[in-house]
């Protein structure tokens, strides 16, 4: 019952305790990018956000948990009184002597301590499994790999820039300074340059991360129907 009743409790603790690392670690590691791109705060969000909801998942198993314990407490206690009664009647009828009435009832605690700690174990169930999954994926082949197909030409977004510019706060000279940019749907561009040359800057802009301070770009989703297929 308490293996059950806890399993996927227990599973997504797992789960969200190692996004919940997972993300602490990016705002570490990518302090000074997220700063950069004015979005310290948003990932922050997203990590308090993470946290309530293991907090409340947390909450949820504690409370099966001590529910389980409560069960379990209550069962041996009628358990002891159940052995202790019967003893008693039979003792009353010299069916049995008094040093087995003891020995009866010392039996029933010990059966109580061998399984009071057991609800607590089985609950954990869904955590041991989510364990040997995430083993079990480690120890395969995790190199990644390209898709085998290609997107065909003329679908997915269509990247336009006119005249873009970008300059940071307090900055003297300009990171984009009028770029002219025309992508069409299902083409690759590659742009290259030194450190500091606008690239991160080109990429942010065109994802929307970033806003131009002069001129813009658009993203336009070419249409499927061309090539038979429905958009997702």
């Amino acid at each position: 019952m308490a293996a059950a009743w806890g399993f996927s409790n227990s599973y997504q603790q797992v789960v969200d305790q190692q996004l919940l690392r997972r993300l602490v670690v990016d705002q570490v590691q990518a302090s000074a990018e997220l700063m950069s791109y004015q979005t310290t705060q948003w990932h922050r969000a997203i990590i308090a956000a993470q946290e309530q909801q293991a907090f409340s998942n947390q909450r949820r198993l504690g409370r099966k948990a001590a529910l389980i314990n409560c069960l379990v407490s209550i069962i041996s206690g009628v358990m002891v009184v159940a052995v202790l009664w019967l003893a008693s009647l039979m003792l009353t009828q010299q069916s049995v002597s008094g040093p087995i009435l003891v020995m009866a009832v010392l039996i029933a605690l010990g059966v109580n301590e061998a399984f009071i700690s057991l609800p607590a174990s089985f609950i954990k169930l869904g955590a041991s499994y989510a364990a040997v999954r995430r083993l079990n994926e480690l120890t395969g082949d995790s190199s990644p790999g390209w898709p085998a197909g290609t997107l065909p030409e003329g679908t997915g977004l269509n990247i336009q820039a006119k005249q873009l510019s970008l300059r940071y706060a307090q900055t003297l000279e300009p990171a984009l300074n009028e770029i002219d940019l025309q992508l069409p749907a299902g083409k690759r561009a590659v742009i290259t340059g030194n450190s500091g040359a606008g690239k991160s800057s080109l990429a942010s802009v065109l994802m929307g991360r970033l806003k131009a301070t002069r001129g813009g770009a658009s993203r336009r989703r070419a249409s499927l129907a061309a090539h038979g297929r429905k958009p997702c």
